[in-house]
């Protein structure tokens, strides 16, 4: 959580974040957040963020699976994000092969 304020304008900024292992190859994070500007004239503007990733890391199989969406109202007067009003979904899979008595090890 930040806060700052400056004469009549003011940010605040809440967030939570966490990461989970799921079972021995999977793993998920996650950041939400929240923020209130106040640019001093009177408008009060809120936004929110939020970020999560699902990971497995197998031996052969990995993939991600990730989404972020921030929205235009999203303000950190502190700096901690850059764009805004932007929203994304990625997937990335790799398959390692790990062939028997071959010359190749993968």
């Amino acid at each position: 959580m930040t806060d700052r304020e400056f004469l009549q304008a003011s940010n605040r900024v809440a967030g939570v974040d966490g990461r989970f292992l799921l079972g021995a190859v999977h793993r998920l994070t996650f950041m939400a957040a929240a923020t209130e500007d106040d640019s001093g004239s009177g408008v009060r503007q809120t936004g929110t963020a939020i970020d999560v990733n699902l990971t497995r890391s197998g031996r052969a199989l990995s993939y991600t699976m990730s989404h972020a969406n921030y929205t235009p109202n999203f303000r950190s007067a502190t700096g901690f994000i850059r764009r805004v009003d932007q929203q994304s979904t990625n997937l990335q899979s790799s398959y390692t092969f790990w062939p028997q008595n071959a010359v190749i090890v993968n």
